[in-house]
């Protein structure tokens, strides 16, 4: 007997699914065996509510359990692998996704979706799978990390030649199609900068920062500060410089004082110190400030 009549098919299945299980119903009801009996000549112990369930239509069963009840139908194996893998891209795929060639890809995004599409009709291997069957290179390191693998699937950063090559030669793919793919790679990443290896060090960053002063350099550029600013106390009145009456004790009789200049005189000096040295007067630090940060930069040199 082949055990009570099964169900109709759902009608959320989609076509790869359901030439799939009709396919499996068809050996079946061929064989006159009742899942139970079917289970019980499974060589890989697999339990009948497992088969029933491949035959129910509602999901795509695994490879090994299309492969094990091809065997005991005596059915195709080869038959049943590619229907399964047809069931198994049909429910891999995005809405809306199709199978692209190498010519009909134009984007970055095309190519990832392509991508999609050829993992899905290879049978939808595990990444972990894809970075084993890759392998390592020269240096030891995986050629296809699953976790890098991940990422460019979720469009989140872009696949380097090398990563998209290693991910075409582990879905086997004959080399006329993976030279195809390599020129459709680089077709449409041409111009893009090319990604730094794993392990690579960064370039350098190029700066436009002046060299730093050695403690001579900041020596004299105070020196330089400070007379500069004791030119525009002189000529401005704030200080003055001693005569010969004032050295010798008798007070000051020639040293003229601020009256001496008038507002015209004092007024062309700052234009011309301004226009000379513009960098001392844009702050309002004081120079004993000024002289104290450059003997704590001398002494951390």
């Amino acid at each position: 007997m082949s055990g009570r009549p099964l169900d109709p098919l759902p009608a959320t299945a989609g076509p790869a699914l359901v030439k799939l299980t009709e396919w499996l119903r068809m050996h079946k009801e061929a064989s006159g065996k009742s899942g139970r009996e079917l289970a019980q000549d499974s060589g890989a112990g697999i339990s009948e509510r497992t088969l029933l369930r491949a035959f129910a239509g509602r999901c795509v069963p695994s490879e090994a359990v299309v492969e094990d009840l091809a065997e005991i139908l005596h059915a195709d194996k080869a038959v049943a692998r590619r229907l399964w893998r047809g069931a198994r891209a049909e429910t891999a795929v995005g809405p809306g996704m199709r199978r692209r060639g190498p010519a009909t890809v134009t984007t970055a995004e095309a190519l990832v979706e392509a991508m999609i599409v050829m993992r899905a009709q290879a049978g939808q291997p595990a990444l972990a799978h894809l970075e084993e069957t890759a392998g390592r290179d020269e240096t030891g390191r995986w050629r296809l990390p699953h976790s890098t693998l991940w990422l460019v699937l979720q469009e989140k950063i872009p696949p380097s030649e090398g990563l998209f090559t290693a991910f075409l030669h582990a879905l086997y793919l004959p080399g006329k199609d993976v030279r195809e793919w390599q020129a459709t790679f680089r077709r449409v990443y041409a111009g893009a900068p090319v990604r730094r290896a794993w392990g690579e060090p960064p370039p350098p960053v190029v700066r436009n920062d002046p060299a730093p002063l050695t403690s001579c350099e900041n020596g004299d550029v105070a020196l330089q500060r400070m007379e500069r600013h004791e030119e525009i106390k002189l000529r401005t009145g704030q200080v003055r410089e001693p005569d010969d009456y004032e050295l010798l004790g008798l007070g000051s009789l020639n040293s003229p004082g601020p009256e001496a200049y008038d507002e015209e005189t004092l007024a062309q000096w700052e234009a011309e110190s301004t226009a000379a040295h513009p960098e001392q007067h844009g702050g309002t630090t004081s120079l004993k400030d000024e002289l104290r940060a450059i003997l704590d930069r001398a002494r951390r040199a």
